[in-house]
């Protein structure tokens, strides 16, 4: 999960090349689809630390560790999660 905090948006960045927080999403991605009851707890946690963060990579990070786990998580469990988590993402619309 820390590996979602490493991001670099370089100018000079082609985009094709994977950064270590696009690695750590994609990882996280198909641990989740593997893994989905193990690691659903800690990607919760982890977003709840961050998402309100001062610093927008942490939000950053935050939201996409919750998007890398919608796959591998049964929809009405990863409902409860979007619903939980909506106070603190809708005032990052406005980042």
């Amino acid at each position: 999960l820390k590996g979602l905090l490493m991001i670099n948006f370089d100018s000079a960045d082609d985009g094709d090349e994977v950064g270590p927080h696009q690695a750590s999403w994609f990882t996280l991605q198909r641990m989740s689809v593997l893994l989905a009851d193990s690691i659903r707890a800690s990607v919760v946690a982890f977003s709840g630390r961050n998402i309100s963060s001062p610093d927008w990579r942490h939000r950053y990070a935050a939201l996409m560790a919750l998007g890398s786990i919608s796959e591998g998580t049964p929809k009405n469990e990863f409902q409860n999660t979007v619903f939980q988590a909506m106070p603190a993402v809708l005032p990052m619309f406005q980042d």
